[in-house]
């Protein structure tokens, strides 16, 4: 398949942004694309076949009105996921424009890495095209400049009207709904590993496959997946990344939800209790994992070498649960009183949570 290649521009704002959309132009045409990012997890939902539409809001925030571009995913239909983009160029404005002479467009979806997934054409509806452009025209004109303050403050009033059905100050939001059709999934290889889709059936393979990268942009060398112990004749796995450096020591244990082969995971609750009970499962393995190493465990590597390191009184142990998402509706207080009793400042031992996004904006 045709990868798409995104220009500087769009590129920057791939890295510097957790989700987000953006129009782009075709080289040698006059068609209209979309770029867009999200979450493995999303992308896999979509992938799947949830529901899809693109929404065009205006708001007004002090005498001025701004645009916004967003695309809906309705993996859960009580709570859908949402990006939004503020359109505030004459550039955008017209780009908005082009595409509704559109009878389709072509959206390239890229994960939380800024990587390519896939691509597919999505058909619009257009009757709601056309009722979005009488919208726009009405409510013109609309906000041309940079980044500010009332540009962020309608960027508020948007997310509190798909999270909390607050329409204050929204002039319009309406939808489009799309057709999507002929997803075409990306192979990637990262660093020279085993390449992998985004539609592998393998999803836990696939995650630990994704996490290496930022990893291995911290630790260098010096991080081993799968490392192992020793009981008698039998090997087993310590944990899923062992990493290490000259004054700390990083155990981190990979929790993909599994999204293409469950029926359970479109609905929040289950969402939230699948999370929830993989994220009690890491705590106990890394926690026995811990032990290991402080016990001054022989470790050994996927092909049965000795990992070398070195710890003392002033090491300090990082002891990471990875996971594909953190949903909103977790009970984030309990998650904290989990780690606070987990961790020990005495000894340095600090637990986290986190998401590959957040990692990857860390090691940004």
């Amino acid at each position: 398949m045709t990868i798409h290649i995104p220009s500087e521009g769009t590129w920057l704002k791939l890295n510097n942004e957790r989700s987000g959309i953006w129009m782009v132009n075709v080289f040698n045409s006059s068609d209209i694309e979309c770029v867009v990012k999200f979450q493995s997890s999303i992308l896999k939902s979509i992938l799947k076949g949830v529901p899809i539409a693109l929404s065009v809001a205006v708001v007004e925030v002090e005498d001025q009105r701004f645009r916004f571009l967003g695309l809906i995913v309705y993996d859960d239909e009580a709570h859908p996921v949402v990006t939004t983009h503020p359109s505030r160029t004459v550039d955008e404005h017209d780009l908005l424009g082009k595409l509704f002479t559109q009878s389709s467009v072509k959206i390239h979806f890229f994960d939380e890495k800024s990587l390519p997934s896939f691509s597919m054409t999505c058909h619009l509806d257009l009757f709601d095209v056309q009722k979005v452009s009488d919208r726009l025209l009405i409510t013109a004109p609309h906000y041309v400049g940079e980044i500010t303050r009332l540009v962020l403050k309608g960027h508020d009033y948007i997310d509190q009207a798909f999270q909390q059905n607050n329409y204050l100050n929204v002039v319009f939001c309406e939808q489009i709904k799309i057709n999507p059709e002929n997803a075409e999934p990306v192979n990637v290889s990262e660093s020279g590993k085993r390449i992998f889709r985004i539609d592998d059936s393998d999803e836990g393979l696939g995650f630990e496959q994704a996490t290496l990268l930022p990893l291995e942009a911290v630790f260098r060398n010096n991080v081993f997946r799968s490392p192992m112990v020793r009981k008698g004749s039998i090997f087993r796995e310590l944990t899923d990344f062992l990493m290490f450096s000259d004054t700390q020591v990083c155990l981190v244990e990979a929790k993909a939800l599994a999204v293409l082969n469950s029926k359970k995971t479109n609905v929040t609750s289950k969402r939230v209790s699948a999370i929830d009970k993989d994220i009690k499962k890491a705590f106990r393995q890394l926690k026995g994992a811990l032990r290991v190493l402080r016990s001054d465990g022989i470790i050994f590597d996927e092909l049965g070498n000795t990992i070398d390191f070195t710890q003392d009184s002033s090491t300090i142990f990082h002891v990471i649960i990875l996971l594909s998402e953190i949903n909103p509706f977790l009970d984030r207080a309990e998650l904290a009183r989990e780690l606070v009793s987990h961790s020990d400042v005495v000894n340095r031992i600090f637990f986290h949570i986190l998401d590959l996004e957040e990692l990857v904006q860390l090691v940004a």
